[in-house]
């Protein structure tokens, strides 16, 4: 019962009887058989209850049914057989082996292979697969029992007349007929009301109720665990299905269920008495809900939150109202080009001693009672329930977040919002009084135990979010992996209003951050992350102490040195990058820096780049500083530059150094990193936001990965991407990538690995792109398919240009799989083409001219 969710299935054993279904209709409780209370006269054959049966030897017969009676009793196999649970000894029915014994004698004819006129006795044999013809059954759906001959029908010998009333013995009436295989009879003197002839309507009948396999589930209804046993059978198992019992309704719906109940026939009444009616709404949500949220100016997808296996249920009735919802799993991702970290929230993954990893999320419950205050609610409890969470901030990320809640507004503008906000609270204030409306709970809780808090800092803002960072006052250190523990929020028999319950539960949490102010000191990047190294080498040694694990101690104190190294060195080479004053160098090295992913190989190759950087940077630091000085200042720009020049001659090649020792311990701290440490991938790349017609598409994630394939590129800011496809699939897949500004082909073997460019082709140099086939060689019968693009040529000048028929155009091709391809991707060049030449040819009016 500590244990939430399915558990282990519990199975009986479940034999079944094969019934003449005609001689069941005046059974208590309808053909079924399932009750057998009813009185035997050998004159009414309705009555007679009769089941293939072997009472002797290996020949079936037909007697009147008795319960438990091994003779009578049958398993049908997968396969279609039918096994005879009297010819072998009793099993434990948990035992599969026994379940599938081979001793076991099946269902079969007396003779070979049946002729078409002919009746043939049935009898047990052994399992012989050169007899799967007449050792395979099938119920049909009319009613009948059959093997795979066709029109041979299981039935009475003698037809309906086998089925009168045998001998009476022992103070019981037997019935010794024969069970034939053979065609129907050409006398019918009785049938069903399907048409089926009353000796050969054969059914199955269950020695127990059920399916014999029953599901074991361990749920929660509010603060009360509950135990559910329920038949793995008694489950829906259309995409759609009503279930009706008395006046209960049940929809049930595939990916999520909705259930309404209706009252008793009592409760019907008093509800048309008095208005009341209960009610119950369920709500699941398997594959979850997604949201992404979209900053209009610049446009861009700032994050993409997905929750995961939404259970909601609501109940009410005259007196109260629950609500019981649970989340499995929550994952926010950091959606921009470029993110640092490409996660923002997920769930800390749990050992898998922890008992509360088979809990969900997120888990609330709330339970109102209803009371005739308007200006009061009452609720019984409220609980909110959240895991262990890891939070990742990245500073541009917060910024853009503020920018999309509006506080790039000018400070004037702030002003009067906050003058209306005072205006707002000294309103809320006086209105607290007995009109205001006010929340009580017997108990209020809300549970996040620990938070794992991280905060990157960003190297280069925009203006706009400059100005943002200066309003707010925020100063971000970058630290990671701080262990955050927060006391719960616990509030007993509050009656207050729900802004200042609000203000309670802010001021709670802000004093509980306040409390922890020396973890989060000791986690940041300048000191190495101490109290990382603390706790992993505590892990470590808990480990040694517990288990005896020697290689976890170790594997736990390199992770621990590995991680304060790479964080000293990579502050002390973020530092000194400062000083060198070449904002040029320090963006190519924050691009290797996101070159590194969770692999010690791209680490240790990024850090060998940095090197490189390093020391080519202070070999020609003098010359390019100098000329860059000299160029844009003249004198005092030389000057300058020399200086700047001089500075960096020493400091890059330091920095290299420093890269390279930040690189090398982050690929042995990613190598020794405990499972549970690793951060879970993105649930889908960014999104493209802008599409052709200015509008946002819908996601499509070829488009998402040729956004992300045009930062692999040298392109211009305002550069936007147009579309992505691949020409040629096989080793070294060829691409193309349609940007507003050009055409890039490439090849790229492997997604991991960076594209390699193949041609390049401005749309200032286009003339136009077409599809075209080339007849192959003779060995060759299919036909060449390229896309074909034509390069204006350039004329001195004083030339006479001839006409474009005339011309000797560069014409370019590239290789396509099919004709569609090549169709598609040159009818988007030449939109992409016809699109850059439009913007370049019309006239931008700036926003404080005026027209006439």
């Amino acid at each position: 019962m500590n244990i939430l969710g399915e558990g282990a299935r519990l199975t009986y054993e479940n034999f079944i009887y094969i019934a003449l279904t005609g001689t069941f209709r005046n059974a208590s409780g309808s053909s079924s058989g399932e009750e057998d209370n009813v009185t035997f006269d050998p004159s009414a054959l309705e009555c007679q209850q009769l089941v293939l049966d072997v009472p002797e030897g290996t020949m079936v017969k037909l007697s009147r049914k008795e319960n438990g009676r091994r003779s009578q009793l049958w398993r049908m196999t997968s396969t279609g057989r039918l096994q005879h649970e009297g010819s072998s000894p009793p099993h434990d029915p948990s035992s599969r082996k026994a379940a599938n014994n081979a001793a076991s004698l099946v269902l079969d004819i007396a003779g070979c292979a049946p002729q078409p006129s002919e009746y043939v006795p049935l009898m047990l044999r052994k399992p012989d697969e050169r007899r799967r013809l007449t050792q395979t059954w099938r119920f049909t759906e009319d009613g009948r029992l059959c093997c795979i001959h066709v029109n041979m029908f299981v039935q009475a010998k003698d037809g309906f007349l086998g089925l009168i009333p045998g001998s009476h013995s022992g103070g019981s009436w037997q019935l010794w007929n024969d069970v034939v295989l053979g065609p129907p009879q050409l006398v019918q003197y009785d049938t069903l009301a399907n048409g089926v002839p009353l000796e050969q309507a054969i059914s199955r009948q269950r020695l127990r109720p059920g399916s014999g396999m029953l599901s074991v589930r361990v749920d929660t209804d509010g603060p009360t665990r509950v135990l559910q046993i329920t038949d793995v059978h008694s489950k829906g198992a259309s995409a759609v299905a009503r279930t009706e019992s008395g006046d209960w309704v049940s929809l049930v719906e595939e990916g999520g269920t909705t259930t309404i109940k209706k009252t008793s026939a009592a409760t019907q009444q008093s509800k048309d008495e008095s208005g009341l009616h209960e009610m119950e709404l369920q709500l699941k949500l398997q594959g979850g809900i997604g949201l992404s949220l979209i900053l209009q100016s610049p446009p861009e997808e700032l994050i993409y939150a997905k929750l995961t296996d939404i259970v909601f249920q609501y109940q009410s009735s005259p007196l109260q109202r629950t609500i019981d919802c649970s989340v499995r799993d929550i994952q926010v991702d950091n959606q921009l080009l470029g993110a640092q970290c490409p996660i923002v929230l997920y769930v800390t993954p749990q050992s898998k001693n922890d008992e509360t990893r088979y809990l969900p999320a997120i888990y609330l419950t709330a339970h109102q009672l209803l009371s005739s205050c308007t200006n009061s609610y009452i609720f019984k409890n409220l609980n909110l329930t959240m895991k262990n969470l890891t939070l990742t901030l990245e500073e541009s990320l917060v910024f853009k977040l503020l920018l999309l809640a509006g506080y790039d507004q000018s400070d004037s503008e702030l002003e009067k919002v906050e003058e209306r906000q005072y205006d707002m609270r000294r309103m809320l204030a006086a209105a607290t009084s007995a009109n205001a409306t006010r929340y009580y709970f017997t108990i209020l809780e809300l549970q996040l135990k620990q938070v794992r808090l991280s905060v990157l800092t960003s190297k280069k803002l925009s203006s706009e979010l400059k100005n943002i960072k200066r309003k707010m006052g925020l100063t971000l250190v970058r630290f990671e992996h701080a262990s955050v523990n927060l006391e719960p929020f616990v509030r007993r028999h509050p009656f207050e209003t729900s802004r200042f319950l609000l203000d309670c539960i802010t001021k709670h949490y802000k004093e509980e951050l306040k409390s922890q102010a020396m973890k989060i000191l000791g986690s940041t990047d300048f000191l190495g992350n101490p109290s990382g190294f603390l706790a992993d080498v505590s892990e470590g040694v808990s480990e040694l102490v517990h288990e005896g694990s020697v290689g976890g101690l170790v594997w736990n104190v390199t992770h621990g040195m590995a991680n304060s190294t790479a964080k000293v060195t990579g502050s002390l080479s973020d530092a000194v990058g400062h000083v060198t004053m070449d904002d040029k160098h320090e963006e190519h090295r924050q691009k290797l820096r996101l070159m590194q992913t969770a692999h010690s190989t791209d680490h240790i190759m990024a850090g060998l780049k940095g090197l490189g950087l390093g020391l080519y940077g202070g070999l020609t630091s003098i010359v390019s500083q100098t000329y860059t000085g000299a160029t844009q200042e003249g004198l005092p720009g030389f000057i300058s530059g020399f200086a700047k020049g001089m500075v960096g001659t020493v400091t890059k090649p330091a920095i290299g150094l420093l890269d390279l020792a930040s690189s090398t311990s982050l690929a042995v701290r990613d190598s020794s990193k405990n499972p549970l440490q690793k951060m879970p991938n993105r649930i889908r790349k960014p999104r493209l936001v802008v599409g052709l017609n200015g509008l946002i598409p819908r996601y499509n994630v070829n488009q998402a990965e040729g956004q992300e394939l045009l930062l692999s590129f040298e392109h211009n800011e305002n550069e936007i991407f147009l579309g992505y496809d691949v020409l040629r699939e096989g080793e070294g897949d060829m691409k193309v990538l349609i940007s507003s500004q050009q055409v890039r082909v490439f090849s790229q073997s492997d997604p991991a690995l960076p594209p390699t460019p193949v041609l390049n082709v401005p749309y200032r140099d286009l003339y136009h792109c077409k599809p075209v086939i080339l007849q192959g060689d003779e060995s060759e019968i299919e036909h060449k398919h390229y896309i074909e693009l034509t390069l204006k040529a350039e004329w001195p000048e004083g030339h006479i240009i001839p006409r474009p028929s005339d011309l000797a155009y560069k014409r370019p091709k590239v290789r396509c799989d099919s004709q569609e391809i090549a169709h598609k991707v040159a009818q988007q060049i030449n939109y992409a083409r016809n699109l850059h030449d439009e913007l370049r040819q019309t006239l931008l009016m700036q926003e404080e001219e005026t027209v006439e």
